[in-house]
């Protein structure tokens, strides 16, 4: 699929002036986007917290346009694809859910392979195409090695083909479509080589030589050091509050040397209640610490109570039930949250049961997310600040004022808690040294592990089902 522009050089056969029979260029998608638009915005159909600005938008023009050729010369292409999104969101088939933007993205990438594909061998409209050519795609599919010598794995390629005979199910609902069914009669999973048997859930229990050194310190942060540090912080806070407010009534300048000067004296009187908490001695290891704290907590809840990244994101302030005094519904600890996974474009309220140490995980968390809380609306226990001049994550900074401070205000992408979690693992000895071969925790990870152990114990099978 190399050097593109210069096979389309000598292309005669272009398509720029086909338009969609079915949907009109002006038809509104979202109230960002048109039809006739190269992307929609499709951010006010996604709700999933965890879903990239990126993922939210359909580009159309990435189908071969940043290839460097003249996405005109793909319409043949794009067009029909446009009308299968649009069908497939908004007028779907009896008996089909209509699909969410997330998922028409991800048919987006496998059909935009078969389209680089075809340009490859010269064909620029869908009705060319012919079964000799999906048979050398196939082909194509299972030879393929990229640079890093990687190959397409059976899964892969049928979720890469999968998209071809959707694309033919809604030839009603589009411009022009294949001349033929393709597949027809014949199993995809054949067809890719995919058994089934050697993939499915490729997500790793972690090795106990981790789990258990990890889990420990995350208890430790959580259930002993947790009350030092979060007087610490509540100091500072209170310092910091002292010292702008007189900072407004003088109109002093130096207010930089003054806060720092404050934190210091917290940092340098504070008398410690438990002598294995890490001390505090200056801004910057305080923002480590606090920075350790929210990863702690993030991994006991996740860690113990099977969430999904996703779920974590939806859980917000009063998000707790605690029976365990009153003795109501046995007494159990409950965690409201939402849960995306399989509910399509709406998520459905979830009650997980937790332990004191998840309870006490989530309070940390609200505790430091609660300053936020007074500058937006947002409610979540999980948020951070997006303002690159912020050195202080938990508060203001003097540079900032305080409505350009709330515009900052966010969720932190999966991704970073990812590196939040490995930084934190990365801190104790035992479990660096035990990682070898640059093992990296994933989210996922933390409710495989709390799966497999649960099944392992008596009656764990339905214990797990109860709890999944």
């Amino acid at each position: 699929m190399d050097n593109l522009v210069g096979i389309h050089n000598g292309l005669t056969k272009e398509f720029g002036d086909v338009k969609s029979s079915v949907v009109g260029d002006d038809e509104r998608i979202t109230k960002f986007s048109l039809y006739k638009d190269d992307e929609w915005d499709m951010s006010e159909y996604v709700n999933l917290p965890t879903a990239s600005d990126g993922s939210k938008v359909l580009q159309f023009s990435r189908i071969a346009g940043d290839q460097g050729v003249d996405p005109k010369v793909y319409q043949g292409f794009v067009i029909p694809f446009k009308d299968y999104c649009h069908a497939k969101m908004f007028d779907s088939n009896e008996f089909e859910k209509p699909a969410s933007p997330l998922t028409i993205n991800n048919h987006l990438v496998s059909f935009r392979v078969f389209v680089l594909w075809c340009a490859s061998q010269r064909i620029v409209n869908i009705e060319d195409v012919t079964k000799d050519d999906l048979n050398d795609y196939i082909k194509f599919l299972s030879s393929y090695v990229n640079d890093d010598n990687k190959s397409y794995s059976p899964s892969r390629i049928q979720s890469l083909l999968g998209v071809l005979p959707f694309l033919y199910a809604y030839r009603d609902k589009t411009t022009f479509n294949f001349s033929f069914n393709p597949f027809k009669g014949k199993s995809l999973k054949q067809i890719s080589g995919n058994t089934g048997k050697s993939e499915g859930n490729n997500t790793v229990v972690i090795p106990e030589a981790l789990y258990k050194p990890l889990m420990k310190e995350a208890y430790n942060y959580v259930m002993n050091y947790s009350h030092d540090l979060l007087n610490v912080k509540e100091l500072v806070d209170k310092e910091e509050k002292r010292l702008r407010e007189q900072n407004n009534l003088s109109s002093n300048s130096g207010l930089g040397g003054r806060l720092a000067k404050g934190r210091n004296a917290v940092f340098n009187t504070y008398m410690y209640e438990n002598a294995s908490t890490p001390k505090i001695e200056t801004m910057r290891s305080f923002l480590a610490e606090m920075k350790a704290l929210r990863s702690a907590s993030i991994i006991i809840v996740i860690g113990l109570s099977g969430m999904r990244i996703s779920e974590l994101y939806s859980l917000e302030s009063g998000c707790l039930e605690d029976n365990s005094e009153s003795g109501i519904h046995g007494g159990k600890i409950y965690l409201h949250g939402l849960v995306y996974k399989g509910k399509g474009s709406a998520p459905t309220r979830e009650a997980w049961v937790v332990d004191k140490t998840v309870k006490q995980a989530v309070e940390i968390l609200e505790t430091l997310a609660s300053y936020y809380h007074e500058l937006t609306d947002m409610r979540n226990l999980v948020m951070l600040v997006r303002s690159k001049g912020s050195r202080h994550l938990l508060d203001l900074k003097g540079s900032l004022s305080t409505e350009d401070y709330a515009d900052g205000i966010k969720m932190p992408s999966s991704a970073s808690i990812l590196e939040n979690i490995n930084s934190f693992a990365n801190k104790f000895q035992e479990v660096s040294d035990n990682k070898g071969g640059g093992f990296k925790f994933t989210t996922r990870q933390f409710r495989r592990t709390l799966a497999h152990k649960i099944a392992k114990e008596p009656f764990g099978i339905i214990a797990g089902m109860l709890q999944y």
